[in-house]
Formats: structure tokens, sequence, C-alpha cells
């Protein structure tokens, strides 16, 4: 007997029900693209076809139809099984159809209403967690933060340092928690052509760091002329049509996945710029602000958006707790800051000037083996920015490892002293030390070897790294 014709729309409703749920809960799952791509459609359609061949096939019908009580069977009522059936919820089996066993018809319609019921409620679910993992889908928040005082003002130029990175000029934290920020370039592939990578600030090993990545333009053939404008629209209007869902994918999608490892609880998603009166508004700060929180540890960052198009992120890595906190509102104040230069020539020519002013004479005279660290970490600053503005200037390797020598030599001398007992704390911030200089000597050479191979102060670094191996 086939079952009624209400019956079989109401089981088709069930069965649209959990592919649909599915198809949210394939959005949700860690790696997954922010927004619905023709790879995940299609994954998600091979899978709902393949679970309804094989529930077929095993159980003669689909979830949908055995929970509102039906079966595929032949046209004299014998349950169909096996490839029979399977060609049969398809329409490929001839006389086949839903008949539904003898129960009541109302308990039948019951039956199926509670099980669409339940689909409902699963897209519902679904939908939930796909929102609550991609916060790309939601609204931005526009925030207008205030500037902080010039560069020259004498308060910040105690405790912060003014740097070029890259396109952003501003003040630059020489200390955290009282002790002293160690930079870093990690060797990658890149001078003398292109920008380093990343610049690692290095504010309390190892729970807060700062990473300033090199500016990059979103691939995907993005009008980079109108990047900024487009992507504030969309982030304003928390819309996914018009391309804004590609757009939003493209230029913060891998953002989004990468920040996932700190198993992120809340999102915080914003549209900023810095309202300072005193700069041109093509050279104040504005991006997205982007923040993952997690239980132990949260992730920050403030995406530039560069007048050429490009992107330049600040990452900050930190613990949940009230370090964190201070960490967050110092680089707040850092990008308050700001100011985004038109070229690297700004750059180049205000870091050279603070390089000049430099004697390595009155580093020699500090006693006070804090002041001696801490003066060397201002210094290696200087050259890792002058590094991010003249990728292909030898001298600022060169020295760079030169310094980074001194302050592991220092850093063994102290542990190896026999006229002093050391204490634990102290010996933690040798590590640190050590830490900071050994792989920054490498680097250099590295580094060196890319930008001018035969250069008679490439061989010496590479001296200078075979003698910091001996320490």
């Amino acid at each position: 007997m086939r079952a009624p014709f209400a019956l079989r729309v109401l089981a088709a409703c069930v069965d649209l029900g959990w592919m649909f749920g599915l198809h949210w809960f394939l959005l949700a799952a860690p790696g997954a693209p922010p927004f619905p791509t023709a790879p995940l459609i299609a994954v998600w359609i091979l899978t709902a076809a393949a679970a309804r061949t094989i529930s077929c096939a095993s159980l003669s019908g689909t979830p949908g139809q055995l929970a509102c009580g039906l079966r595929l069977t032949d046209s004299t009522g014998e349950r169909l099984t096996g490839l029979v059936a399977a060609r049969a919820a398809w329409g490929l089996q001839r006389g086949a159809f839903a008949a539904r066993p003898e129960t009541p018809r109302k308990l039948g319609l019951a039956t199926a209403a509670l099980f669409a019921l339940a689909g409902v409620l699963l897209n519902i679910a679904g939908g939930l967690a796909w929102l609550r993992s991609q916060p790309l889908a939601q609204k931005a928040f526009d925030w207008n933060v205030q500037a902080t005082p010039a560069i020259g003002d004498p308060f910040f130029r105690r405790s912060w340092a003014p740097l070029p990175f890259y396109y952003a000029i501003g003040l630059w934290p020489k200390r955290f928690d009282g002790n002293p920020v160690f930079f870093s370039l990690p060797y990658t592939p890149g001078p003398p052509k292109q920008f380093p990578a990343r610049v690692i600030s290095r504010w309390h090993d190892p729970g807060v760091r700062l990473t300033l990545e090199g500016p990059r333009t979103p691939e995907g053939g993005t009008d980079a002329a109108s990047l900024a404008s487009r992507l504030k629209s969309c982030l304003l209007e928390g819309r996914l049509g018009g391309g804004c869902a590609g757009l939003k994918a493209l230029a913060l999608g891998p953002h989004v996945e990468k920040m996932r490892r700190v198993s992120p609880k809340r999102w915080y998603l914003r549209w900023f710029e810095v309202r300072n009166p005193a700069l041109p508004e093509s050279e104040r700060p504005r991006g997205v602000y982007l923040a993952a929180e997690g239980v132990k540890r949260a992730q920050e960052r403030y995406l530039l958006v560069l007048p050429s198009g490009s992107i330049q992120p600040l990452i900050l890595d930190r613990p949940s707790g009230p370090g964190g906190e201070r960490a967050r509102a110092d680089l707040e104040i850092t990008v308050s800051g700001l100011r985004i230069a038109p070229d690297l020539n700004s750059g180049r020519a205000m870091i050279e000037q603070a390089l000049a002013d430099i004697r390595l004479e009155d580093l020699r005279q500090l006693r006070d083996s804090l002041s001696f660290a801490a003066r060397l970490s201002e210094i290696q600053a200087m050259l890792i920015a002058q590094i991010t503005v003249q990728p292909a200037n030898l001298n600022a390797y060169y020295h760079l490892g030169g310094l980074s020598l001194m302050l592991l030599q220092h850093a063994t001398e102290l542990r190896t002293a026999r006229t002093q007992l050391v204490p634990p704390d102290v010996l933690v911030m040798l590590d640190r030390w050590t830490a900071a200089a050994r792989p920054m000597i490498k680097a250099a050479a590295r580094f060196a070897k890319d930008v001018s191979p035969d250069d008679p102060k490439t061989e010496r670094l590479q001296n200078l790294w075979l003698e910091a191996q001996k320490l």
C-alpha cells in the first residue's frame, strides 16, 4: 500500500533537514572556509548522496522515510534491500515505492511532523554554530581610535622607541613589565628584492609577543585601489552578497583560520580608523581589528590597509589574563600613534638619523648588566627596522649580527662567572638574552649571504656564527 502523499512529503522534509544541517556543521568545522565554496558544496552533495544510497541499501529507506515509518517495497509489498533498494532510492527501479507498515495514519503523520521539526532545529543549531565560528559573517563595529601624542613627545620617548617598520612609522614599547623588549628577524628568503616576511617583538617570553608581518596584497584579483572602501562597506553593513563574501574570504579568511589555534570562545570584529588631525587622510591608520579570545590564550590582529591596497598585519599573541590586557592596551597606544607613510623614503631617513647618533663607546661604559642589555635591544630594534625599509642594506645585517654576539657573550660571562652567585630570576633573564641573540646571529649571516654573498662582511658574519655556536 502506497504511503499517503503528505507523509511522503514530510519524510522528504526530514531528509532535507538533516542534509542542510550537515551543510552548516561542515562550514563550522575547523579548517573549513568562512563561506560556502564550490568544493565544499560538492563535498556536501556527495556526502548526502552516499548517505542516502547506503541507508536505502541497508535499511530499505532514507533517514526521513525510516523516521516516518516508511520503507521501500515492490508492487507486491515485499521489502527491497541491497542494490535494488539503492536503485529505487534514485528512481532507477520500476515498481518500487514508499509504503507504510500497518500503523495508524495519525500516528505516522505525528511522527513525521516530529522529525520534520527535529530537522528544522538541526538547521537552526547548525546555523548558530556556523555563525559563532565565522566572525566574518557578523556585522563589524565602527571604531574611531583617538590619536596619541606625537612621536616627539618627551614622555613617550623615554619608554617608547620611534621606529619605522615597513610602511608603519610610530612608537613601539622599549620595555614590558619592567623587562627589555627584544626584537628578532627570522630568516625567510626575500631580501634584497623583497621585504623580510616578519619581525618578532618578544615582550615577555613565552607569553606575550608581537609579530609585524610585511605588507601583502590579497590574492584573487581584488581591486587594490578601492580595497579599503569596499572592505569597510562590507564589514560595517554585514553584507555577504554583492561580492562581499568573496572579498572577506580573500582578505581576511586566512587570518581567521590561523587565529583558531587559540580555541576562541569569543570573536571581536571592528573596522578602525585613527582620527589624527595632524596627519593627512591618506596617512592615517585604518583597517580591520580582529580578535579571538580563548580560555587561556588570545590573539589580536590589526590589519592595516595601506593606500596601495596591501595589508600589513600587527599580530599580538597574549594570555587572556591581566598581563594580556596590559599588552593589549600597549598595542592600542602604538596603533593610535602610527603614521602610514606613502613610501619607504621617510622611514629610511628617520632610521638613518637615529643610527647616526649612536656611539658604541657609550654602550661599553654601561656597568649595569640590565642597562647594557636594554640598550643593546634598542639598537637591535633600530637595525631590524632599517632592514624592513632597506632590505638590501648589508651593513644593517652585519651590525645586527655583531651586536647579537655582544649580548650572547655578555650573558655567557655572567652565567659562568665564579665571583658571584647568580640568582634564579637572573638565570631566567640570561636565558631570554641567549634565546634572543643566538638565532639572530644565524639569521643575519643567512640574510647577508642572500644580499651580497661575495662581500668580506658576509664572510665575517659566517665566522661570528661559528663563534656563537661555541658559547
